[in-house]
């Protein structure tokens, strides 16, 4: 479609070869992304803000969440909370296994849950810290994509200050830091024992857009309908989850 928004930067990886093939609406999509700046945790910080401190609990790992004849209940730590309604904002295959539904779950929301991957929870993520950007003075580019391996992308992160960030090239081979994070073992980004396959395309399945009992919606990057797996789709999974809670009273 030459007049979407991501059209200029497709035909720029389809002449560096790095495209393959149109994304699937319902797949993660990949393309004509936007970094946040001067970081991602930027976001967190401002909705922390704008919340306020205290409406917010840390260190508290919800492990129930029980219908009551008037509301719902969520066990998190060793607190109790009572709500009108809930909003479960964490991948489905990872809310089905760490926590407790009572009444259980529908078959067909658990099925699709446990079908359904957390987007990137094989990932290896890697960080190569640098005095400076030395490739944007050489005009080199700030991205790559490799199908060989042992990376298969690599992208210029740093603000346009020129805050650290990785890249090929000759200097790449020394870089003042290298911070990496398996999140394979990251207890809540990957399930103990995840079911899906590569093949699964759970993502948006409309179970994930049916509250249970009307009370407890689920909203993340892989409950989205459309370009799952990002940040702005969890967003936008959050938008219109509220939007629902807001409509139901």
């Amino acid at each position: 479609e030459p007049d979407h928004p991501a059209a200029p930067v497709r035909r720029r990886a389809v002449r560096a070869g790095c495209l393959s093939r149109a994304a699937d609406r319902r797949q993660p999509h990949r393309h004509g992304v936007v970094p946040l700046r001067p970081r991602a945790q930027s976001l967190a910080d401002a909705l922390a803000r704008r919340i306020g401190a205290q409406a917010i609990r840390l260190g508290g790992p919800v492990s129930a969440i029980a219908l009551l004849p008037d509301g719902v209940r969520v066990q998190a730590g060793d607190a109790e909370y009572d709500a009108d309604q809930v909003v479960v904002a964490v991948p489905p295959a990872l809310a089905v296994e760490q926590i407790a539904f009572t009444p259980g779950l529908p078959a067909a929301f658990r099925e699709a849950a446990e079908a359904t991957a957390v987007w990137m929870a094989t990932t290896v993520k890697a960080v190569a810290v640098y005095e400076e950007p030395f490739w944007r003075g050489a005009a080199l580019a700030g991205s790559a994509i490799s199908y060989a391996g042992p990376f298969r992308e690599f992208d210029d992160h740093s603000g346009p200050g020129g805050t650290p960030a990785a890249l090929f090239g000759p200097a790449a081979a020394g870089p003042h830091a290298v911070h990496a994070l398996d999140w394979s073992r990251e207890r809540y980004t990957m399930p103990r024992a995840p079911r899906w396959s590569h093949l699964a395309s759970g993502f948006g399945s409309p179970v994930f857009q049916q509250p249970m009992e009307g009370r407890v919606h689920f909203a993340s990057a892989e409950t989205a309908t459309a370009y799952a797996g990002h940040i702005e789709e969890a967003i936008r999974a959050g938008l219109d989850t509220a939007a629902r809670v807001l409509e139901s009273g």
